[in-house]
């Protein structure tokens, strides 16, 4: 990871949009959002409400195979958006018998969001991504209070 400034975020809601789905993100400054394909909605949904399935989700599988591993998903990261598109950077500390080592793994933020909440993971943003973002939270309590 580089040298810079990170800001935690909070996944607020996911909400449908024309787009398919929009997921909220609330820091201390302003509230942001990344569309997504509506195939993702019920991932995301299912790990905000905490729901877990009789059966385990694609998430929850991967959560149990890290933990069987001894690795963790220590943080996500919002590193750069261009023209809508978010990217995502999964950081991954991996405990060894002899040795620990970190890796770091570009993901869709698609895979990062319901991974990360899955697992009780924090996400961040990248400090200059974030300052260039528009500030949606008037947008988002529109639409809430809406449905």
């Amino acid at each position: 990871m580089q040298d810079t400034d990170y800001i935690s975020v909070v996944p607020l809601d996911i909400l449908p949009s024309p787009y398919g789905c929009s997921v909220f993100f609330k820091t201390p400054k302003k509230v942001f959002v990344v569309n997504m394909d509506s195939t993702k909605f019920d991932n995301i949904k299912w790990a905000l409400d905490d729901i877990v399935c009789e059966r385990p989700t694609t998430f929850e599988f991967i959560r149990s195979m890290l933990e069987g591993m001894h690795c963790d998903l220590t943080r996500v990261d919002f590193y750069n958006e261009k023209d809508g598109v978010f990217y995502t950077r999964c950081t991954f500390a991996i405990q060894g018998t002899f040795e620990s080592r970190i890796v770091e793994i570009d993901s869709r933020p698609s895979d990062a969001i319901p991974l990360a909440l899955r697992c009780g993971t924090s996400i961040f943003i990248d400090a200059k991504v974030h300052q260039r973002l528009k500030d949606v939270s008037e947008t988002y309590y529109k639409l809430k209070e809406s449905l």
